[in-house]
């Protein structure tokens, strides 16, 4: 899981969601605008339309968090940005991997890394 001081807060989400650029990939859509205040900050969105369950929500959201971790790791963030991942249907059942190459496309196509 992210620290608290890279996690949106809620109007920053809101913001993100209405502002800001989407980029589609096959397992997310992501939502990012410049972030003034400086430094990375990442949500990632499971939508009760989406995943009826709780259950489905919160596994969607630790397999985005656990995909996110490798990018970070060999990656330097070059700007500094506000984005929001929202997960659909596909991404509950492919392996954790193939979402990492996936969010890495998408942050490259988007010149986040």
């Amino acid at each position: 899981m992210l620290p608290k001081s890279q996690r949106l807060n809620s109007s920053e989400v809101e913001t993100v969601m209405s502002q800001g650029r989407a980029l589609f990939g096959d397992l997310f859509l992501v939502k990012f605008i410049k972030n003034e205040t400086g430094g990375l900050k990442i949500s990632a969105i499971a939508p009760k339309k989406t995943f009826k369950t709780a259950v489905e929500r919160n596994k969607v959201k630790r397999r985005i968090n656990s995909a996110l971790s490798p990018i970070f790791n060999k990656n330097f963030i070059k700007n500094s940005f506000l984005v929001a991942i929202v997960a659909n249907k596909k991404s509950l059942s492919v392996k954790i991997p193939e979402l990492s190459s996936s969010l890495e496309q998408i942050f490259v196509k988007g010149g986040i890394l």
